[in-house]
């Protein structure tokens, strides 16, 4: 039996809520950051995990997105998230893959 490609897609029901997405750009001639909000559909939930990091901080993450691999999301390790009107910010990001390597969802983890 061979092992298919791909993993099937995660159905579009799942996706119930929209995430909006602040990435930061280049400093203008003022000293600003340029702001590009981009939305995505998107599967949020919370659950609280605590843990210490390299240099013995208290880290609480409260919440985690599931968003689609098909969008390409880039790097917004450093931005804000807005979900249900609540802003939070990226603690980390993980591509989940497919056998063949192509993005089958992002999992993010927000404080």
């Amino acid at each position: 039996m061979a092992i298919p490609n791909k993993v099937p897609p995660i159905p579009s029901m799942f996706y119930n809520q929209t995430a909006t997405i602040s990435y930061k750009g280049e400093l203008n001639r003022y000293g600003e950051y340029t702001i590009t909000d981009i939305s995505y559909k998107c599967k949020f939930h919370q659950q609280t995990k605590r843990f210490l990091d390299a240099e013995h901080n208290l880290i609480v993450v409260v919440g985690c997105v599931l968003i689609d691999g098909s969008n390409n999301i880039g790097n917004p390790i450093d931005c804000d998230i807005t979900i249900n009107g609540n802003i939070y910010k990226i603690y980390s990001i993980k591509g989940i893959t497919n056998p063949d390597g192509t993005i089958h969802h992002y999992k993010m983890e927000l404080i």
